[in-house]
């Protein structure tokens, strides 16, 4: 799963930004901003064992088209804020939102072989997805921030970066 996600985040930043010569900017300091980024991406990703036991627990789908909506309408909103395109935005959230679908599956499928179930499970409306939307605005400033000195030849410290 943890290589399916990568491949799932790394789609969106090798197609949608565009490689740009980052010869101004140290390289550690690159690295930083560019760590920052897939560490936003690895933190949201990481709430949704928290998400997937809410739903487990209130026996709901996994998949929430109305919910993916609203999200993707925020991504685009957002993106606006700082001059991307809202298809750009949408399509990053897309692929978050697989990514989240296939972490969430794989909890139902460990909670449904009799793993232990937690015993504390967050509000989905008033705790959880408070904390996704503001990780989801900080993405999104982050790639505003980071995106003049992305390097494709860093897409790899990405895939060495996620830990789901």
């Amino acid at each position: 799963m943890k290589k399916l996600i990568a491949t799932l985040m790394l789609a969106f930043l090798v197609s949608a930004l565009p490689a740009v010569n980052a010869a101004p900017l140290h390289d550690e300091l690159r690295m930083r901003k560019i760590t920052g980024l897939f560490e936003l991406i690895e933190e949201r990703l990481s709430l949704m064992d928290e998400v997937a036991a809410y739903k487990f627990r209130n026996k709901l789908a996994i998949e929430d088209l109305d919910r993916e909506a609203v999200v993707l309408d925020n991504a685009a909103r957002s993106a606006l804020r700082y001059g991307f395109t809202p298809e750009s935005s949408r399509f990053f959230f897309a692929i978050q939102i697989e990514a989240a679908k296939e972490i969430q599956r794989y909890w139902f499928q460990e909670w449904s072989a009799d793993r232990p179930f937690p015993a504390d499970v967050p509000s989905l409306s008033e705790v959880v997805r408070p904390r996704l939307t503001r990780l989801g605005d900080a993405i999104v400033e982050n790639i505003a921030a980071t995106y003049p000195i992305y390097d494709r030849s860093l897409a790899s410290q990405f895939v060495r970066s996620v830990n789901v």
